[in-house]
C-alpha cells in the first residue's frame, strides 16, 4: 500500500446571495414595462403642435372640458371653498387631466390606453402632463390677447355672438379678426376663465401683470409604464379595453389607493399617526419609492382666509375702475378727432369760399379803378386835347398801350 501525504479535504463556503432591495426591483419593473409600452403607438412629444391633428386635438380638449361640469370645476375651479375630494366629493386634477387625454386620444391609440388602464396611475402621467401643459399655455395666451384688446378699446368684453352681429365695415371686426386668426380659442377660454379667479392672475396694484407659470411647449417626460401590473382599480373594461364611466368621456378614474401594495398601505397607516402629515400634490411623482417619499391619502383643502372674498372683490373693483378710465380716455380721443374733422370741414366749406370771394372782390375793384383812371384820361384828351394832357401828365402816363379807339364815340 502506497504511503504519502494524506489529502486534506476542506469544505468550501458558498458566498451568500446579495439581497435585492425593493427600490431596485421597482426600478427594474418600471424599465421592463416602459420597454413594452414604448413599442405601442402613442401620442408624440408635442401632439398639440402637429400640423395635421394639433388644432383638432386642442379643440377636442376644450370641448371635453366645456361639456363636463366635473372637469370644468376640477381644472378651472371657481371662487370660494374648493370642493372636497374626500368620499367622492370632487375630482382631482390628475384624474381630470387623464380624462381629457383619453377623450382626445383613446380611439386613435386604443392599444396604448388599454395598457394604461391595466397599470397604475403613474403610467398615465405622460399623457396627463401633455394636457396640463396645454391648459397652462392656453390660459397664458388668453390673458395676453385679453390685455392687448383692452389696450385698444375694441370691445374687450365682446362675445362671439356680438362679433358675428357687427356690420361688415365695423373697425372692431378687423381688430378681432387678427386676434382670432392667431388664437381661435379666445372666446371659449374667456368663457371658462370669466368667473374663476383662481386662474385669473389679477393682482392688487398691478393690473398690468399677467404672470403665470411658464411651461415650454407641450412636451412631457416619457411615463413609467406598468404593462405587467394587474388592473386593480375596479373599473369595468369594455370590448376595446377602454373604461366606461358615468361622465360620458369613457375615461378611467384615477384613485390614489388603487395600485398600492399591502406593504405600502401599512406604511401609510403608520405615517398617518405621525406628529406631522406629509401631503403630496396631485401632480407629484406617483411612483416615488414609498420608503423615501410617503404620501397621505387625502390632500386637505386650503384654509380660506376670512378676508379672501374682500381681496377678490377689491381686485375686481380695481379692474373695473381701470376699464372705466380707459373708456373715458377713448372718449376724449374720439372728441378730439371729431373736433379736428369739424375744423377741416369748416375750413374747406366756409373759410375757403369766403377767402375766394374776397379775392375776387379785390380783383374787380382793382380792375374798376384802372378802368376809371383810363376813362378820365380819355375824357381829358377829348376835352383839352392831346397837347394839354401830355403837358400835364406826360406822354406815356397811364396809357399803357390802350387802343383809344375803343373808348372814342363813333364819328357823327
Amino acid at each position: 500500500m502506497a504511503t504519502g501525504t494524506p489529502r486534506i479535504r476542506t469544505k468550501t463556503k458558498k458566498a451568500a446571495a446579495t439581497p435585492v432591495s425593493k427600490a431596485v426591483k421597482n426600478a427594474t419593473a418600471k424599465l421592463e414595462r416602459q420597454a413594452v409600452l414604448g413599442k405601442l403607438p402613442q401620442p408624440g412629444d408635442n401632439p398639440f403642435k402637429d400640423k395635421e391633428t394639433g388644432e383638432k386635438d386642442i379643440k377636442a380638449v376644450i370641448t371635453a372640458i366645456e361639456d363636463s361640469p366635473a372637469l370644468t370645476n376640477a381644472l378651472f375651479p371657481g371662487s370660494g371653498q374648493n370642493e372636497s375630494t374626500a368620499n367622492g366629493g370632487g375630482m382631482k386634477k390628475a384624474e381630470a387631466y387623464y380624462k381629457c387625454a383619453k377623450a382626445v386620444w383613446a380611439r386613435r391609440y386604443p392599444e396604448y390606453f388599454k395598457a394604461l388602464v391595466a397599470g397604475p396611475k403613474g403610467d398615465r402621467e405622460g399623457v396627463s402632463n401633455k394636457v396640463k401643459n396645454l391648459l397652462v399655455w392656453l390660459t397664458k395666451e388668453t390673458h395676453k390677447y385679453k390685455k392687448r384688446m383692452e389696450g385698444t378699446g375694441s370691445g374687450n368684453e365682446m362675445t362671439q355672438d356680438e362679433l358675428d352681429q357687427l356690420p361688415v365695415d365695423d373697425e372692431r371686426r378687423s381688430a378681432w379678426g387678427g386676434v382670432l386668426a392667431d388664437f381661435p380659442y379666445y372666446f371659449q377660454l374667456t368663457a371658462l376663465l370669466s368667473d374663476r379667479p383662481n386662474w385669473d392672475p389679477v393682482s392688487l396694484g398691478n393690473t398690468e401683470s399677467d404672470d403665470i407659470t411658464h411651461v415650454a411647449g407641450f412636451s412631457a417626460p416619457p411615463p413609467y409604464t406598468t404593462l405587467g401590473a394587474s388592473a386593480g382599480n375596479g373599473s369595468s373594461v369594455d370590448g376595446d379595453g377602454l373604461v366606461d364611466d358615468e361622465d360620458g368621456l369613457g375615461n378611467a378614474g384615477i384613485n390614489d389607493d388603487d395600485d398600492d401594495s399591502d406593504e405600502a398601505k401599512k406604511r401609510k397607516r403608520r405615517g398617518s399617526h405621525a406628529s406631522s402629515t406629509i401631503v403630496l400634490d396631485d401632480d407629484a411623482d406617483a411612483d416615488a419609492d414609498a420608503d423615501t417619499k410617503p404620501k397621505a391619502d387625502i390632500k386637505p383643502a386650503a384654509k380660506k382666509s376670512k378676508y379672501a372674498s374682500d381681496l377678490v372683490e377689491l381686485a375686481n373693483a380695481e379692474e373695473r375702475t381701470q376699464h372705466k378710465r380707459l373708456d373715458v380716455a377713448l372718449k376724449d380721443i374720439d372728441a378730439e378727432r371729431a373736433r379736428a374733422q369739424a375744423d377741416e370741414v369748416h375750413s374747406r366749406h366756409v373759410l375757403g369760399p369766403k377767402a375766394q370771394a374776397a379775392l375776387v372782390r379785390e380783383q374787380r375793384k382793382s380792375e374798376n379803378d384802372e378802368f376809371k383812371r383810363k376813362m378820365h384820361l380819355l375824357e381829358a384828351r377829348e376835352k383839352y386835347g392831346d397837347a394839354a394832357v401830355n403837358e400835364m401828365y406826360g406822354t406815356s402816363f397811364g396809357l399803357g398801350g390802350i387802343d383809344f379807339g375803343l373808348y372814342l364815340p363813333p364819328p357823327s
